[in-house]
């Protein structure tokens, strides 16, 4: 917070002399109630603009009077022609054609469930994965092991995200969640 404090000098010093500062705070859901006390002057005065991200509802996770002085816009999640997209710049930058299969490629874009994060961190693990003696995943029943499981952050405490429940992907309807909540397996 004492980093904040510096930055909302510096902002004021920049107000002065007629310029704008924007503070981009991601995860700002995990800023306790005392911390997001402390935007509040600064978003009220003008002094920064907050643009906070989140994966939370805000109504739940930000304190009400910054709440009230924030417009709240909602990312929908990509469609999977976006996340298509995402994939073959992904191949394009690195070099590297993924080696999966057409089916196993369309179950990666269903994992994800539109988060393009989550997609590239998935593409990350695929592409450091030696590819298997076939040269593709997804070729046999066994074959999706080195894939990664479906998104791994439901909603907290029952809530739905955004007005609507997440919605499990078609290819993951029998998943599994495992114990550490981080990966899942796909039983068949």
């Amino acid at each position: 917070m004492n980093d904040l404090k510096k930055y909302f000098e510096v902002a004021r010093e920049r107000a002065m002399t007629g310029q704008r500062t924007a503070l981009f705070i991601d995860e700002v859901h995990r800023f306790n109630r005392a911390q997001q006390d402390v935007l509040l002057p600064v978003v009220e005065d003008g002094t920064v603009t907050l643009i906070g991200a989140t994966t939370e509802n805000p109504s739940f996770e930000l304190n009400s009077a910054l709440l009230s002085r924030s417009r709240v816009l909602v990312l929908n999640r990509l469609t999977p022609e976006a996340l298509g997209l995402l994939i073959a710049r992904a191949e394009k930058l690195t070099g590297t054609k993924l080696p999966l299969t057409e089916a196993a490629r369309e179950a990666l874009l269903a994992m994800s469930d539109g988060d393009g994060r989550y997609l590239l961190t998935m593409v990350e693990a695929i592409l450091s994965v030696p590819p298997p003696a076939g040269g593709r995943l997804g070729g046999g029943r066994n074959d999706d092991s080195a894939l990664p499981g479906p998104h791994p952050n439901p909603p907290r405490r029952g809530r739905e995200i955004f007005g609507r429940p997440r919605r499990s992907p078609p290819c993951c309807s029998n998943a599994r969640r495992s114990t550490t909540r981080r990966r899942s397996r796909i039983t068949t």
